[in-house]
Order: C-alpha cells, then sequence, then structure tokens
C-alpha cells in the first residue's frame, strides 16, 4: 500500500521486520530519563541514546533506498503509490512549510510502524480472546456461514452485514486497547475560571457525573458533607483573613528551582566542609549528578582517559556516590593488599538485591562472617584441586563433542560458523554438569536459552541504576529496571528451585556427589555459623552459572579473536601444538604444561581484554591510601582495563604482542598487580584455576584441531574489536568464522 511492492524482511535488517518493530516499540516505551528530567537527556544514562541511533540508522538506509527506487523508476510506473504521492507534492512545493526527504521517511516509518505493530496486535488480542471463549467463536462462525456460506470466503463487501464480527471486533479493543496511553500536551494553559459555574446546577454531590471529586453511588465518600464544610471553612478563612504573595514577588515555578538550589547547596556545603580533608584529584562534576555524564557505554575506556588527566588515583562522584578510581599497579596493591582489609567489602548494588537474592551469592555479597563461610564451602566442595581433577574426563568428553561439532559442520562446503554460540553452549554445559550433576537443555532455563537469558543479566546489572547512584530514587523504579530485574529473577528461581527439588528426591539413589548435594548435605547438618537455607543455594548456583557461562566464554572468544587478527601468532602457536602433540592426537589438560607459547598468548589475551574490567569495592571505614583521604562508604572501582594498558608497564600496551611474556616470572594468579585478570586479595576469582584450564584446553584444542579463516572477503585487520560492556564485557558482534580440520583422523 505505501511501497508499492513487498520487501523481504532481509531488506530492512538481518533481524527482519518484526524484530526490529519490537525493537522499536520497546525502546519508545521504556521510561527515558530525558523525557522526565531534560537537563539529563544528553547524559544517555540508560544507554537508550545510543540504541535509539543504532535504530534510526537502520531505518534510514531502508527508507532513503525505499525513494531512491522510487526516483529512479517514476517515469515507468502507470499507477502511483503514497511514495511517488509524496515525492509530487515535495517537487510541486505545494506544502505550506519545507517538505523534503526527512518529512517523507517520518511519514513512511510511521506507517510502517502502525501497520506492523498496531493491527496485529489488535488481530491477535481479539482472537486470544475468541479461544478463551469457545462459545463465542461458534456463535461467530454461524453468522459467517448465513452470511457469507461455506463455498467461498469473505469479501470486505460482506462485512456491513456481520452484526456480531462487529460486536466482537468492539468487545476485543474495548477490552485490549493496543495503545493503553495516548500522551498529549496542552498548547495552552488550562484556565482556572470559577464563573464557569455562573448559573449553572452542577454540583460537587454525586449527582453530576461530570464533576465527581467525591465519587458517586454506593461508594461515594460517606464524609462528603463534612469534607464541603472544611474545605469551605477553611479556604474562606485563609482568604478573608491574609493578603498572600510569593517573595519578592516570585512565580511558583521559581520557587520550586530556588528550593531545589538550596536543597543542593546545603549538601554541597555539607560536603565542603568534610572536604577540607585531602581527597584524590578528579575533574569538575555537575551539580546533582556529579561526573555521572562523563562516562559512555564503556565506562572503563572513559575512566581510563580522564586517568591520563587526574592520575592513577582519582575522585569521582555518581550521582550521591564518592568514587575513587584506581588505574596503576602499585596503587591497586595498595587496596587489595595492604589495606585489603578495609575494601574487601562490595557495594549496594541493585541487580544484586533481585537476582542474588539480597546480595546472598559470593560475588556481591558483604565481606563479613557470612562471605568468608560461603567463600570456605565453594573452595572446599567445587573448587579444590582435588574437585577440579575430579571433572576432566567430563570436561574431555564436552570439548571433543564441541570440536566433532565443527568438525561437522567443516566438511559442508567451507561453512560459515557462530564460533560465539559454541563457545557459550560449551561453558553452559560444562557448568550444569560440574555443578547440577547433569547437562539442562536451552528451553530448561528459558525459552530464549542459556546465553540471552546470561546476557540478559549481564546487560541489566551493568546498566546505571539510578538505585545506585541515588538511593532515594531506588524504589520509583524511572528506568524500568527492577520491573526487568524482577521478571529476570523469576525465571532463574524457578530453574533453580526445580534443580534442588531434583536433588532432593533422587539422593538416595546417587553414587556420587555434585556441588548440590554437598550444599543440601550442610544445609540439614547445620554445621554453618549462620542460617543456611535455600535461598542461600539458589544465591550460590546463580553465581556459579552467571560466572562460568559469560566469563569463561568471553575469555575464550577474545583470545581467538586476537589470534584471527594475527595470523602470525596463530601459525606459531601451532607450530608449537604440532612439535608438543602431533596431528595425530587431540589435546589432554596433561599437555598443557609443557606449551609454553600457549601460556603467553593467553596471558597477552587477558591482558588485552580483562573480562571484568571495573571491579568494585567499598570502604568500610576511614582510610589514608597515598597521603589522600578515602571516606567510608565510599565506592572503590578498580580499573584493570586500564592497568593492563598502562604503558608506564607495558610498552605497546595496545598491541597483542604474547612474547612480551618471554623469560617473565609474571602470571595472572593475583600476586602481580601489573596483571589481574581474575583479580587479586580477599575479592579475587575463586574460580581462578579452573577457569585457567578451561580457557588454555579449549583456546589449545581449537587452534590444534582447526584452521580458521574470515568469512569470504574480511581481512585480519578487518575484524572488529568493539566491546560490550556488562559484568563480562564480551564482543559486541558474534565471531562469525569458517573452520578447516587439519588432524590426521583424530
Amino acid at each position: 500500500m505505501v511501497f508499492g511492492k513487498k520487501y523481504m524482511d532481509e531488506d530492512l535488517d538481518k533481524r527482519g521486520f518484526k524484530a526490529l518493530v519490537n525493537e522499536v516499540e520497546h525502546l519508545a516505551a521504556t521510561p527515558n530519563l530525558g523525557d522526565f528530567f531534560p537537563f539529563l537527556g544528553v547524559i544517555d544514562l540508560q544507554r537508550l541514546t545510543c540504541r535509539l541511533k543504532d535504530l534510526s540508522k537502520v531505518f534510514d538506509e531502508f527508507l532513503e533506498k525505499i525513494i531512491d527506487e522510487h526516483v529512479q523508476s517514476r517515469d515507468q510506473k502507470q499507477s502511483k503509490d503514497f511514495v511517488d504521492t509524496m515525492l509530487d507534492i515535495m517537487q510541486q512545493g505545494e506544502a505550506e512549510f519545507q517538505f523534503d526527504h526527512s518529512h517523507i521517511k517520518a511519514i513512511l516509518f510511521d506507517m510502517l510502524i502502525a501497520a506492523i505493530g498496531t493491527s496485529p496486535s489488535a488481530i491477535e488480542w481479539i482472537l486470544t480472546e475468541l479461544l478463551r471463549h469457545p462459545h463465542v467463536m461458534k456463535k461467530l462462525q454461524k453468522e459467517l456461514e448465513q452470511v457469507v456460506g461455506l463455498e467461498r470466503m469473505l469479501k470486505e463487501s460482506d462485512l456491513e452485514n456481520l452484526n456480531y464480527l462487529d460486536m466482537v471486533v468492539k468487545e476485543g479493543l474495548r477490552l485490549h486497547a493496543v495503545a493503553p496511553i495516548a500522551p498529549h500536551k496542552a498548547m495552552e494553559d488550562c484556565v482556572f475560571f470559577p464563573e464557569r459555574f455562573v448559573g449553572s446546577s452542577i454540583n460537587i454531590h454525586g449527582r453530576n457525573f461530570q464533576l465527581l471529586p467525591f465519587g458517586s453511588g454506593r461508594r461515594g465518600c460517606p464524609a462528603m458533607q463534612l469534607a464541603i464544610v472544611l474545605v469551605d471553612l477553611i479556604v474562606a478563612q485563609l482568604v478573608h483573613c491574609f493578603d498572600c504573595e510569593l517573595p519578592n514577588g516570585m512565580t511558583l515555578i521559581w520557587a520550586t528551582l530556588v528550593l531545589i538550589f538550596i536543597v543542593y547547596a546545603l549538601y554541597e556545603l555539607l560536603n565542603n566542609i568534610q572536604s577540607r580533608k585531602m581527597y584524590p584529584p578528579g575533574p569538575k562534576g555537575l551539580p546533582i549528578i556529579g561526573h555521572l555524564h562523563l562516562l559512555g557505554k564503556n565506562p572503563h575506556q572513559d575512566f581510563q582517559k580522564l586517568a591520563k588527566t587526574h592520575g592513577p588515583l582519582m575522585y569521582v562522584r555518581l550521582g550521591l556516590v564518592p568514587t575513587i578510581v584506581v588505574s596503576s599497579a602499585d596503587t591497586a596493591e595498595k587496596f587489595l593488599k595492604t589495606y585489603d582489609h578495609i575494601f574487601a567489602t562490595r557495594p549496594h548494588n541493585e541487580a544484586a538485591q533481585y537476582l542474588a537474592y539480597g546480595q546472598k551469592n559470593l560475588i556481591t555479597a558483604k565481606y563479613g562472617p557470612y562471605w568468608r563461610n560461603m567463600r570456605k564451602l565453594c573452595t572446599q566442595h567445587l573448587l579444590s584441586n582435588q574437585k577440579i581433577n575430579s571433572f576432566q574426563s567430563m570436561r574431555r568428553q564436552q570439548v571433543e563433542f564441541m570440536i566433532k561439532s565443527l568438525k561437522n559442520e567443516a566438511c559442508d562446503h567451507r561453512i560459515v560458523v557462530d564460533l560465539s554460540a559454541k563457545i557459550s553452549s560449551l561453558s553452559a554445559d560444562l557448568t550444569c554438569l560440574m555443578v547440577f550433576g547433569k547437562k539442562y537443555m536451552d528451553e530448561d532455563l528459558d525459552k530464549r536459552g542459556f546465553k540471552a537469558v546470561v546476557e540478559e543479566v549481564e546487560h541489566l546489572a551493568a546498566t546505571p541504576n539510578l538505585g545506585d547512584f541515588f538511593p532515594f530514587l531506588g524504589v520509583i523504579d524511572l528506568q524500568g529496571l527492577t520491573r526487568r530485574l524482577k521478571d529476570l529473577s523469576k525465571v532463574f528461581d524457578e530453574f533453580l528451585e526445580k534443580i534442588i527439588d531434583e536433588h532432593v528426591q533422587s539422593r538416595d539413589q546417587k553414587q556420587s556427589k555434585d556441588f548440590v548435594d554437598t550444599m543440601l548435605d550442610i544445609m540439614q547438618s547445620g554445621e554453618t555459623e549462620f542460617q543456611f537455607d535455600r535461598r542461600h543455594i539458589k544465591a550460590i548456583l546463580f553465581d556459579m552459572l552467571v560466572a562460568a557461562v559469560g566469563t569463561s566464554a568471553t575469555a575464550i572468544e577474545w583470545i581467538i579473536t586476537e589470534l584471527l587478527r594475527h595470523p602470525h601468532v596463530m601459525k606459531k602457536l601451532q607450530k608449537e601444538l604440532e612439535e608438543v602433540i602431533g596431528l595425530e592426537k587431540m589435546v589432554k589438560e596433561s599437555d598443557l604444561e609443557n606449551l609454553n607459547y600457549l601460556d603467553m598468548v593467553v596471558k597477552e589475551g587477558l591482558r588485552l581484554h580483562s573480562v571484568a574490567p571495573l571491579i568494585p569495592h567499598e570502604a568500610m571505614e576511614d582510610c589514608i591510601v597515598n597521603n589522600f583521604h578515602i571516606q567510608k562508604g565510599s565506592r572503590i572501582m578498580i580499573n584493570y582495563y586500564a592497568i593492563q594498558r598502562d604503558p608506564n608497564i607495558w610498552p605497546g600496551a595496545e598491541k597483542f604482542f604474547p612474547e612480551r611474556f618471554v623469560g617473565s616470572s609474571i602470571d595472572i594468579r593475583g600476586r602481580d598487580f601489573q596483571l589481574l585478570p581474575f583479580g587479586s586479595g580477599r575479592r579475587s576469582c575463586p574460580g581462578m584455576q579452573l577457569g585457567i584450564i578451561i580457557v588454555q584446553l579449549v583456546v589449545a584444542q581449537l587452534v590444534h584441531c582447526f584452521d580458521w579463516e574470515l568469512p569470504i572477503g574480511m581481512q585480519p585487520c578487518e575484524l572488529d574489536v568493539e566491546e560490550h560492556f556488562g559484568l563480562a564485557t564480551s564482543r559486541e558482534h558474534p565471531l562469525m568464522v569458517i573452520p578447516t580440520y587439519r588432524l590426521n583422523n583424530a
């Protein structure tokens, strides 16, 4: 109707019309801070502007293409569609305003979104109600048989004779308004004009339905008469007894603004009194929001740039939260080793309140007896060397299963595979087998699958939440994040409850125990120093699932990405693998200690691409670091990204160069503060040893078993390294590659 021809899904975008329209509707409906607080619009705290710009670019290119096609084919067309008509109006200058391509595209966008979004929604809802009410469906079918018959389909000319259909549609639209809230804007002030009631019989006692301040009918306000008397009396008395005016002729709007300013000035004054102590240097902030406006979609990179100006120990204020950003190895050592006992706790986190059962998980729990006990449980019963070694055969089987799957696809005419999806699936399977004792299918968690749900967790946990920066706003949920977090927590809670129930029912039949069995034993024995129940088990299981699926997979992806961008490094690693292992068999875990160049490649990959680049801590008491005052309650952000790309420590810091570790004693276990992919000190990653094994094994196996190419036409230097910030900072786009199997019948 609008464009004059059909377009395929891929003409718009690989995601298709429906998916993009859904995204438009989602973003348009998401409460945007810029709409409610215009001064926050430029800051893009929610990253909505970034996503909207990406989406607008997709639609703009598509609509420009349509307009260009119409311009080129206008002379050959016999009949005109809507685009042709719009082009005629533009060329003839008939409009009363300057009418150009941007106006045409805006109208076409309207028609596209409205047509795909609204009519299908209305139809869906009406059919839903008919399915829920079969007797109505039958009655409508009976009318259709009587008016149209069973020998032909319906014509539009029949519609005026289908009275019951008209009722069904009306009732469906009544119950399910497609656009339930339609915004308008007042173009002029609404007038307060009491004289409108001169000569009017309208009163406020509930008999005139255009004016019902006290309601009407049986549930009308029973105290109406008293309220009317009080309101009349007090208003009359105040107006009769006093002349009232605002200070110095001030308007109400200015009164409100001055009140806000006074409150803020008092806050700043108190802050300045405290600030007589020597705080670290930092950039100038703005009222109320502090330095939030300086952060974009990759805050670790923004902090790195700011540190170049303000130094490795920097003070910023994120909303109302004083924050110290650490960007050098020697300063990080002070926080993670020298004063580790002061900075070992985690700050309040709105996302963890919902997803981790009130921050009862290992990652975000407050430091104290509870956290120490939970860490001890995890390290002894799941992450000890003995336990890790006991799962060695399982890891081998799962990695070999992935290799066979890739081998089958490699035989299929140089097919392009989504290696990101393969690696994520492997991580999920390994985690489920080690923690839960068996594999779970994607749909056991949610129809979206493990990878999609974990990515949503990471996205929501990394999205700046106003409740974290302005605690008094947490309950309001202006961004809609709390609602989404609650929905997500429900998905995980039901999945984890199901796992625990399965273990409770099958405990007597099992010969060996997995981590869930061990946790259930501890719960029943009462061995812990605190009340240990299902919530604690689920919080730890959530940690294991999200951390393992997200972090190991992300690390492997980045290392393979760098190897693809540096083919000479890939060849050198393959040569080492051939010399140590040969082309007749796959890599075993026992081979890893002999693969020195692999160790360098993994270290360099983890240096350049820190999986968790910004780790928050909180000061439990006042402290002096490098002669600067760190106040109790300050948030401490260790910027591993900046530390591991510090040119003062790493010559050619932005280059992928594994040979920098030749003859170096630097390791990745938290003792060398210039390289801390797993953190250091009390809050270092308890799964470090397991993570290193999985990353080394999978990288070695993929490089040993396959030659890898990029999709046809792409050069190594063209492979993007764009980051998607989250709990685990992954690739922005999936890693698409062409594998060729290279072993001799292994």
